[in-house]
């Protein structure tokens, strides 16, 4: 049970991936230890990612993201996740860019063995007070959990998020387990 795609530390641009029945995460982007200072650009357009086994897109720690065109349906937990990678405080996500597309259905397989369900549409976790957020142009609906989370972590708070526009249809944090 792994990654629909894994690209670990290295740049790298994506166009069009199509995702189904993915173990884990249907795309991940995380940051290593060794690379905590290095830049890792990131580029994804058009994915369309269908039955993740945990998040739609998950961004742990990269930088320079661009996330675009998507298309997201049920995942196990949320749709898209940006956290701090909270094994190395140097690697945080700076300058991510959520743009247009629409996700549904985050979050809607149970936990077990707690029976728990959880998943937000987008949760954006973490940061050093210096990183940039953008989400702008998502539709998100059937959400398990929030539509759109921005919390802090132990480690660190969110710099600067900027939302533009949204849709956020029936969500309900109710059970939210993620």
């Amino acid at each position: 049970l792994a990654d629909g795609i894994h690209v670990k530390d290295t740049p790298a641009t994506i166009i069009s991936p199509i995702t189904t029945n993915t173990g884990d995460d249907a795309i991940a982007t995380p940051r290593t230890v060794a690379g905590a200072l290095t830049t890792m650009p990131v580029t994804i357009l058009g994915h369309r990612c269908r039955n993740s086994g945990a998040r739609g897109y998950a961004c742990t720690g990269a930088t320079d993201v661009i996330y675009d065109g998507y298309d997201i349906n049920q995942t196990f937990a949320h749709g898209i996740l940006v956290t701090r990678d909270e094994s190395n405080s140097l690697a945080t996500p700076e300058r991510v860019y959520i743009g247009k597309g629409r996700i549904d259905n985050a979050g809607q397989y149970t936990y077990a063995p707690s029976g728990t369900k959880g998943g937000h549409g987008i949760f954006v976790f973490g940061g050093n007070d210096t990183n940039e957020i953008t989400i702008d142009g998502p539709m998100i609906y059937n959400a398990n959990g929030h539509g759109i989370s921005i919390n802090e972590s132990a480690s660190g708070n969110p710099g600067t998020i900027n939302l533009g526009n949204y849709v956020v249809d029936t969500t309900a944090v109710l059970n939210d387990g993620a």
